[in-house]
C-alpha cells in the first residue's frame, strides 16, 4: 500500500488542507503498521569457544620437537633457506591467476558497498531538455491556433532521501561492508593458499631430486657389480644365476630412477601452472639443492587464544557472520512503514526566451509511504532465510575454528613423530655404512662372497631413501603447521557481534 501527496504552487490554503491531509495520512499509516504481527526473534546458533592446545603443545614440547617461539612471519617460506623457493612464490603471488581473481572479488565487494551505502545518503540530480517542434496544420488543432514551428525548454533539480527509521538501509550497507572485509581477508587467503601450494611442490620436487640422486647412485653401483661379477664369471669364478641376479637388481633400480624422472616432470608443470605459467617454465626451473633444510618448529604463546585471528579464512568466515547478521536485521526493517521524501525545483517554458522569467518556475515537494501489510508471506519468508544464512554462516566458522585446531594439533603431532623417525633412520643409515664397509673388507680378503656385499649395498641405499622420504615428509609437516598457524596473517578481535547488539 502506497499514500502519495504532492504539494504544488496553488493558494496558501490549499496547500494547508494538504499538509493536514499528509499527515493525517502518516498517522494512520503508523497506526496501521502497529497492528501488523511482527516475528520475534528466534535463537540461533551460536559462536564457539576456541578448542584449547594446549596439552598437544606441552607434549610436543616435552619430547623437544616443538620449542617456545614467534608466531610465523609474513614470508615464512624462507625460513626452509632456498633462493629460487623465495623467488618462485613472489612471482606465483605477483602473477598467478587465482590472486587476480580474488583482488578482482575485493574489488567488487568494495563496488558493492558503496552502492549500498548509497541508499542512506541523499541524492541529487539536475537536468535539462530543450526541444523544437513542428506541429501539423491538418491535426486535431486547428491551424490558426498553431504557431510553428514552436519551442520548449525545461531546467530541474531534484533530491531525494529515505528517512530510514528502522535502520533497514543502514543494516544492508553494513552487510555489504562486512562483505567487502571478508573478500579482503580472501585475498590474504588466497596468497597463503597460494603460497602453501607452491612451497609443497617445491619441496615434493626438492625430493623427488634427492631420491633420483640415490637411485642415480644405486644404478651405478649395481652397474659395476654386474660388471665385476659377468668378468668373473668369464674367469669361472661366479656362476650364471649369479649374473642374471646383477642385471636383474639394475633393471629393478633403473626402472625406479624413471619413476622419478617422471614425477619430477610432473611436479615441474604444477609449479609452472601455480605461478600462471606454461609447463615450459617448469623446465627452467633450477634444480633445488640435494637435502632439504628443516626448520625450526615453533609453537608461538597465545596459540590458543590467537588461533581464531590468524587465519585469513577464519577471520572471512566471521565477517560472513556479520554480514548475515545485518541481512537479519534489514529483513525485520521491511516489516516496518518505509518513508521516502522526493522534491523537484525547476523552469518549464513552452518558449525558450522565456525560461528564466518567473512565471516559469514550478517545484513539486512530495513524500511517500510504503506499508507491507498483505505479501502472502513473502516478508517472512525471507526473514527466515536470511536467519537460515546466519546459523550457516555461524556453523561455517565454528567448523573452520575446530578445524584450524585440529590442523595445528595433526602438525605439531606429525612433526613429533617424524623427528623422532629421522633420529633412527639417521642412526640406521650410519650402521648400514658401516656393515657395508665391513662386508666389503670381508669380500677384500675372500671371506664373504660379493652378493654379501650387494646386499649390504642395497641396505645402504635402502635406508638413505627412506631417511631422504621421511626428512620430505618432516618438511611438509612443518609446512603445515605454517598454514594452521595463518601463515604471518593477524586481525584484531571482534569485540561483538550484530545478533549480540539487535
Amino acid at each position: 500500500m502506497v499514500l502519495t501527496t504532492a504539494f504544488a504552487p496553488v493558494k496558501k490554503r490549499a496547500q494547508w488542507a494538504l499538509v493536514a491531509i499528509h499527515g493525517a495520512a502518516i498517522l494512520g499509516a503508523l497506526m496501521l503498521s502497529s497492528c501488523l504481527t511482527i516475528p520475534q526473534p528466534s535463537s540461533h546458533s551460536a559462536l564457539a569457544a576456541p578448542p584449547s592446545l594446549e596439552k598437544s603443545i606441552e607434549q610436543s614440547m616435552k619430547r623437544g620437537a616443538v620449542k617456545a617461539g614467534d608466531w610465523p612471519y609474513d614470508k615464512w617460506w624462507e625460513s626452509f633457506g632456498d633462493d629460487t623457493l623465495n623467488s618462485l612464490v613472489q612471482r606465483a603471488i605477483a602473477d598467478s591467476p587465482d590472486m587476480r581473481m580474488a583482488i578482482a572479488r575485493a574489488r567488487l565487494a568494495e563496488q558493492m558497498a558503496r552502492a549500498a551505502g548509497a541508499a542512506t545518503s541523499f541524492s541529487f540530480s539536475v537536468g535539462g531538455n530543450a526541444a523544437v517542434q513542428r506541429m501539423s496544420e491538418n491535426s486535431w488543432i486547428p491551424a490558426e491556433f498553431l504557431k510553428n514551428p514552436y519551442t520548449s525548454a525545461e531546467l530541474s533539480a531534484n533530491l531525494g532521501y529515505n528517512l530510514d527509521l528502522w535502520d533497514a538501509a543502514r543494516l544492508a550497507a553494513e552487510g555489504k561492508i562486512d562483505a567487502q572485509k571478508a573478500a579482503q581477508a580472501q585475498i590474504h587467503s588466497a596468497r597463503l593458499a597460494l603460497s602453501l601450494a607452491i612451497t609443497h611442490s617445491y619441496l615434493r620436487l626438492q625430493n623427488i631430486r634427492r631420491l633420483a640422486d640415490i637411485a642415480g647412485a644405486a644404478v651405478v653401483a649395481r652397474q659395476q657389480s654386474r660388471e665385476m661379477i659377468r668378468q668373473k664369471e668369464q674367469q669361472g669364478m661366479e656362476t650364471e644365476i649369479n649374473v642374471e641376479r646383477a642385471k636383474y637388481g639394475v633393471t629393478l633400480i633403473t626402472g625406479s630412477l624413471f619413476a622419478l624422472r617422471g614425477a619430477e616432470a610432473i611436479e615441474r608443470n604444477r609449479l609452472a601452472a601455480l605461478m600462471g605459467a606454461g609447463p615450459d617454465q617448469g623446465l627452467a626451473i633450477a634444480n633445488p639443492p640435494g637435502r632439504i633444510r628443516l626448520p625450526a618448529a615453533k609453537a608461538p604463546d597465545g596459540l590458543t587464544l590467537d588461533l581464531a585471528h590468524r587465519r585469513p579464512d577464519i577471520i572471512a568466515a566471521r565477517w560472513r557472520v556479520e554480514a548475515a547478521a545485518s541481512a537479519i536485521g534489514a529483513s525485520r526493517g521491511a516489516f516496518y512503514p518505509n518513508i521516502n521524501l522526493r522534491g523537484l525545483i525547476g523552469l518549464q517554458t513552452v518558449e525558450i526566451g522565456k525560461l528564466l522569467s518567473g512565471g516559469s518556475l514550478v517545484y513539486n515537494v512530495a513524500s511517500a509511504i510504503h506499508l507491507p501489510i498483505f505479501d502472502g508471506g513473502g516478508l517472512r519468508a525471507r526473514l527466515g532465510a536470511a536467519e537460515a544464512e546466519y546459523d550457516m554462516a555461524v556453523e561455517t566458522y565454528n567448523s573452520k575454528v575446530i578445524h584450524a585446531a585440529r590442523e595445528a594439533a595433526d602438525a605439531l603431532a606429525r612433526i613429533d613423530n617424524l623427528d623422532r623417525r629421522i633420529a633412527v633412520a639417521r642412526r640406521a643409515l650410519t650402521m648400514a655404512e658401516k656393515i657395508h664397509n665391513l662386508t666389503q673388507v670381508r669380500f677384500d680378503k675372500g671371506v664373504d662372497d660379493y652378493l654379501t656385499v650387494l646386499q649390504a649395498q642395497d641396505e645402504v641405499y635402502g635406508q638413505a631413501r627412506d631417511l631422504a622420504r621421511l626428512e620430505g615428509e618432516a618438511a611438509q609437516a612443518r609446512v603445515a603447521l605454517f598454514a594452521a598457524l595463518g601463515g604471518g596473517y593477524h586481525n584484531e578481535r571482534f569485540k561483538t557481534g550484530k545478533m549480540e547488539e539487535q
